[in-house]
């Protein structure tokens, strides 16, 4: 790993848990949003039956209406039949001998029956034969009591077909009834399901829109950290590349110092033993710095003045830090001499 790397190291784990928390939050955004468009078809779907059905009702509601409304018009127009024929029977039984305007009444009653009849599709060969004697001009009396028999069975028959028909049609109406009773329950039932549904679909896709909204909120803040980090890894990457620089920079110095130092040292060691006594040596390794070592080898009068007191100071034995200084004094004064620093 280079240095770059190890300095930007920190940094870039963060990245990579950003783009990583970024990744997630994105596929959890769509995730969301593809149960959101689910549940936008099931409450469509839903609104379209619940419309479907209500439309059902609607329609059977009015139908019901119309079949009621028929209904009762039958129901009166047989009533009114039944009664009037009940009336005219009894009043034709009850006359002994009929009176004229008894006998136009029984007359009306029996030609309404008779229309009524023929337009149920019923019996209707007596009542026309019996209503035909009644409308005639002149009825003797003594015809009309020989006849009598006939009109009334004429009218019991009749009776008996409209008694019979209006039972056909209540039993109908209450087969209408029921059956419509039991569709607009079902349709209801049927309504009423679906709206739960619906009501519970719309609460979910509401959750899952916080959700989505919570999470793009999310995802706004991560995605902004990660351009933060992205931005300050790029300016990180730089100073740590120039830091990097810096350091082999140094490195190379302290290389060539390291060489320049062994070198010096060898020179000391070479040079400097090869042209002094052993008193100089130890003077020189004791006092005097590599590169004034260096200057003192290559500078003949600088050895001979450094001889001179090695040997001054083995007869006298003056202290080292006295001939120390002469040395130097001696090396700084014919430094100049051969043109050295």
């Amino acid at each position: 790993m280079t240095g770059v790397q190890t300095c930007a190291l920190p940094i870039s784990d963060a990245i990579t848990a950003g783009e990583d928390s970024k990744d997630a939050l994105t596929a959890e955004i769509g995730e969301l949003s593809t149960k959101r468009d689910g549940l936008d078809d099931d409450i469509k779907g839903w609104e379209e039956d619940i419309e479907d059905a209500e439309k059902e009702m609607k329609e059977a509601a009015e139908a019901r209406a119309k079949e009621l409304k028929k209904y009762t018009a039958d129901e009166a127009d047989l009533s009114g039949a039944v009664s009037a024929l009940e009336g005219a029977i009894q009043a034709t039984k009850a006359s002994k001998p009929a009176s004229l305007a008894q006998l136009t009444k029984i007359s009306k009653t029996l030609d309404m029956a008779a229309g009524m009849a023929d337009a149920l599709g019923l019996e209707t060969d007596k009542a026309k034969k019996a209503l035909a004697l009644l409308q005639q001009k002149e009825v003797p009396m003594e015809n009309y009591k020989f006849h009598s028999d006939d009109i009334v069975s004429s009218l019991e028959g009749l009776l008996d077909s409209f008694r019979k028909e209006k039972q056909e049609v209540d039993a109908e109406e209450v087969k209408a009834v029921q059956a419509h009773n039991m569709f607009m329950q079902e349709k209801s039932d049927y309504v009423k399901a679906k709206t739960t549904k619906m009501e519970q679909a719309k609460k979910k896709k509401d959750e899952t829109t916080e959700s989505i909204a919570a999470t793009t909120e999310e995802l706004t803040t991560t995605s902004a950290e990660l351009l933060d980090n992205q931005q300050y890894l790029t300016q990180l990457a730089k100073m740590c590349a120039d830091k990097a620089k810096t350091w082999d920079q140094r490195s190379r110095v302290r290389a060539d110092e390291l060489s320049a130092l062994t070198a010096a040292m060898t020179i000391v060691k070479e040079g400097v033993a090869s042209k002094t006594t052993a008193s100089a040596v130890r003077l020189a390794q004791e006092g005097v710095s590599v590169r004034m070592a260096v200057n003192l080898a290559d500078s003949p009068n600088a050895m001979q003045a450094l001889e001179a007191e090695a040997e001054a100071e083995d007869a006298s034995g003056a202290p080292v830090a006295f001939l120390q200084r002469r040395m130097l004094r001696a090396v700084r004064a014919v430094a100049p001499e051969d043109g050295r620093q």
